[in-house]
């Protein structure tokens, strides 16, 4: 009969299946079936049952069925079997007893060992409306998001992001809306928020409260300058304060000037960490001059915040500063609607570039976070069946186990090449072809001290060759693990392979090594 069908599903043999949905009858009562079943024309149903719709106002209808076959790309129907009219709010479907979170995105997130995980975003916060998130799941609805033109979707809100945090020990991290919200609504989420942990026998943590997002833009919704988000800051921060007690107020700054309007305007106080946002944007005809272009743009930024820092100090504070979000653009864009940027060993070179500066700088920053986790520039891939971890997942699944550690600086003498610029055009290209930009060491070298002993990281940037290195004696003898490139081109070969450090070891190209001090 007549219903609805939705493919790009997926079923597990085993698993019951609770279907909930809210519908109403016109007429007389409409016998409904629905279930999984193979995506062809012909083939199996996997598991179905049978509900009567038999009200005239929307009602709350659930049902239980089990699933016989394994099929990753099944799908959704529900019919009617005979005549009659019925209308639809919302149809969900999950296994029996599945809470929100997926538990093999759990274990994705787990392995990365968050600091800081940020919501609901980043444009998209200034049209977010915390409580339109929360409450009965039925009850939530999708809104338009202003900026790109996106579904808001409500079903994941504040509860299930503060109870994702919670598993996995990261720290939140909330960008406020001041482009459609108000300083009584972020009061309340603050609000929210605390008693959020308090009903669930819990102090509530430290967290960050991000005072808008990239305001200075005109894409952004709420588009303001540096005197006017100086003066939003005097409505927002005391609001906040108010109802939740350990907040870490961020503001976000594009541009040094805005740093001296905000002390200018006396809302300097008012803050504790001051922010910034840097993507680094590039195509290549060439990806090996692509990615160094991309290692030359993390120079860029670190010099960048550098200034960020002098400039609050500049101002007679004393805070530190931090990166809310941070990533690389090379083939998307925000009118796709997958918005999913890959990365290759060669294009994290620029990830592994931002890592260390960022180590480099631990005295004066706070906080940096990689835009994004899940989907879009992904650590993890969840869409579908399966879920996929990327390069950069296993980058910093590989780099996380070192920290916290002090860092320390270690001598290298070595080769260097001069960032070069990137080009559309096809032409023949030397790696050591000159260019305006800065000249960078082809191995960087971190070096680091924690509770297990001191360590080293080492990245090779050449795009094609590998690299002989001389270790300090205090590594030789040391455990190594090494990061290779695997044959797909697109991630790392994983497990990482593990060895023992000789006087020298070689790091392969767009390789990365780790290598564990001895202690004598």
């Amino acid at each position: 009969g007549a219903g609805l069908v939705q493919p790009g599903c997926w079923v597990r043999a085993g698993e019951t299946l609770r279907a909930v949905l809210w519908a109403r009858c016109q007429g007389e009562p409409v016998e409904l079936r629905l279930g999984f079943r193979f995506r062809g024309l012909p083939g199996p149903t996997y598991g179905s049952a049978t509900v009567t719709v038999d009200a005239s106002h929307f009602t709350r209808y659930a049902v239980e069925f089990p699933i016989s076959a394994t099929d990753d790309h099944c799908q959704f129907f529900c019919h009617l079997t005979g005549n009659g009219i019925v209308y639809f709010d919302r149809i969900s479907v999950r296994p029996v007893d599945q809470p929100m979170h997926r538990a093999d995105t759990l274990e994705a997130v787990r392995e990365l060992q968050p600091g800081d995980i940020r919501f609901p975003g980043g444009c998209v916060a200034s049209n977010y409306h915390w409580f339109r998130g929360v409450g009965r799941e039925e009850r939530r609805r999708d809104d338009a998001d202003a900026t790109f033109f996106w579904d808001l979707c409500y079903t994941w809100g504040t509860d299930e992001y503060l109870d994702l945090c919670r598993q996995v020990g990261a720290r939140p991290h909330i960008t406020i809306n001041i482009g459609t919200g108000t300083p009584a609504e972020a009061g309340e989420w603050a609000a929210h928020c605390a008693a959020w942990y308090r009903a669930r026998g819990l102090e509530p943590p430290e967290m960050v409260w991000q005072i808008g997002n990239e305001h200075g833009g005109p894409h952004e919704v709420g588009h303001m300058r540096g005197p006017m988000y100086a003066e939003a800051l005097k409505a927002y921060v005391p609001a906040i304060r108010a109802q939740y007690p350990r907040p870490i107020i961020a503001s976000l700054c594009l541009g040094n000037a805005w740093v001296r309007d905000i002390f200018a305007a006396g809302s300097g106080d008012l803050v504790d960490l001051f922010c910034a946002h840097y993507y680094a944007c590039r195509y290549d005809a060439d990806p090996r001059r692509e990615g160094l272009a991309f290692v030359g743009d993390a120079a860029d930024f670190a010099a960048n915040l550098d200034g960020l820092a002098a400039t609050v100090r500049e101002c007679g504070g004393a805070q530190h500063v931090g990166v809310t979000e941070w990533g690389a653009f090379r083939g998307e864009t925000h009118n796709d609607a997958r918005f999913c940027e890959p990365h290759t060993p060669l294009t994290t070179l620029f990830v592994s570039a931002m890592l260390h500066h960022f180590c480099r700088r631990a005295a004066v920053l706070d906080l940096a976070n990689a835009y994004s986790l899940i989907n879009t520039m992904p650590a993890i891939v969840g869409r579908g069946a399966h879920v996929e971890r990327t390069a950069i997942h296993q980058l910093f699944r590989f780099w996380r186990p070192l920290f916290p550690s002090e860092i320390f600086e270690i001598e290298q003498d070595g080769p260097t090449f001069v960032a070069p610029q990137s080009s559309s055009e096809p032409a023949p290209w030397d790696w050591r072809d000159p260019s305006d930009r800065a000249t960078l060491p082809v191995l960087d070298a971190l070096a680091g001290r924690n509770t297990d002993g001191d360590w080293l990281l080492l990245t090779n940037r050449h795009p094609e060759e590998a690299m002989t290195v001389t270790l300090p004696d205090r590594f030789r003898g040391g455990a190594a693990a090494m990061l290779l490139p695997a044959e797909d081109g697109e991630h790392f070969q994983w497990p990482p392979r593990e060895e023992t450090a000789g006087e020298t070891v070689v790091v392969p190209a767009c390789g990365h090594m780790k290598v564990e001090g001895v202690k004598r």
